[in-house]
């Protein structure tokens, strides 16, 4: 696949809402989305042989490589409408504080967000890949 793929965990109501908040704030329609459960997650980590570490991350491919945690986020940022350039000023914290971060909430992410599951609009459908 050459598509610039999100990978997150279908199953984390946090996960969800970060998938709608990049399908509403996006610049145009580059990304794909698809949950790390799923049969098509499966096989594309098999194809690159790569195994799906945790469900607890979003991953980020770019097309050749993938990102993790933190990195994975701010790649994502140039993807977003112009009010959002500001969160790039992350970058310049380094990545065992990203990461530190991140983390934290993603280890606390079920207790704060119900496990629901956003559902794509059907203009949005097209953007998943699983």
């Amino acid at each position: 696949m050459k598509n610039r793929i999100v990978f997150y965990d279908g199953a984390c109501g946090l996960c969800s809402r970060s998938v709608l908040f990049l399908l509403r704030n996006e610049k145009d329609d580059s990304l794909r989305f698809c949950a790390l459960q799923s049969e098509t997650a499966h096989e594309f980590f098999i194809e690159n042989n790569l195994t799906i570490q945790s469900l607890d991350t979003i991953m980020y491919w770019d097309g050749s490589r993938f990102f993790f945690k933190s990195t994975a986020v701010l790649r994502l940022i140039p993807f977003l409408k112009m009010r959002f350039v500001w969160l790039k000023i992350a970058w310049i914290f380094p990545r065992f504080i990203r990461d530190f971060v991140y983390e934290i909430i993603a280890k606390n992410r079920k207790r704060f967000f119900k496990n629901t599951c956003a559902l794509p609009t059907e203009a949005q459908k097209n953007r998943f890949i699983c």
